[in-house]
């Protein structure tokens, strides 16, 4: 914390510096966290984790578990609507990637609308997955995943999704096998 020279003291009447009087309103932990001193492990400041409760990941933010569930225990939930392609893939920003690959063709299409190439509300599944009560929550959510899954691709006149709904190409496969053994 940055304390100048020239302390200028508080409330009249009150001869301690400023600083003096920070120190006794905010507790030890923002103190330190404010001044960038090390806290001790005891802290309340201490790193929580969030498990995975399908497999055990730990992870140090609720966003990072939500990317693990749909990275690694969801079906794809986004894919690209240009006719022809057939391209599935597990999250927004990987779409928005791949349709930059798209921005290279003579047509240059512009980017779908959120409702035009999500295939089902992934954000509402992983608040399922947070409030649920109980262990037996996984395979529940998988399987109306997957029906979800199934019912775009007849909206959509996707027949190949219906032979493959979790939408993992051989190499999406093996990257998803490859994670989960490195944190075995």
């Amino acid at each position: 914390m940055f304390v100048p020279q020239n302390e200028t003291p508080g409330p009249v009447g009150d001869s301690e510096p400023a600083s003096s009087q920070v120190s006794k309103i905010l507790p030890y932990d923002v103190l330190c966290v404010l001044e960038r001193r090390h806290i001790p492990s005891d802290s309340t400041f201490e790193q929580q984790s969030f498990i995975c409760r399908a497999c055990g990941q730990t992870n140090k933010r609720q966003q990072e578990l939500g990317r693990h569930y749909q990275t690694m225990h969801l079906p794809c939930c986004v894919f690209c609507p240009l006719e022809g392609c057939g391209w599935r893939g597990e999250r927004r920003d990987e779409f928005k990637e791949h349709f930059q690959m798209h921005q290279n063709d003579d047509q240059k299409p512009s980017l779908p609308s959120e409702e035009q190439y999500q295939i089902y509300n992934v954000k509402m599944v992983l608040g399922w997955i947070k409030d649920w009560q109980g262990d037996d929550f996984l395979p529940t959510i998988q399987k109306w995943a997957l029906d979800a899954v199934k019912e775009r691709a007849l909206e959509l006149g996707r027949p190949e999704w219906l032979e493959d709904p979790w939408g993992l190409s051989a190499e999406k496969q093996a990257r998803r096998e490859r994670r989960a053994a490195s944190r075995r």
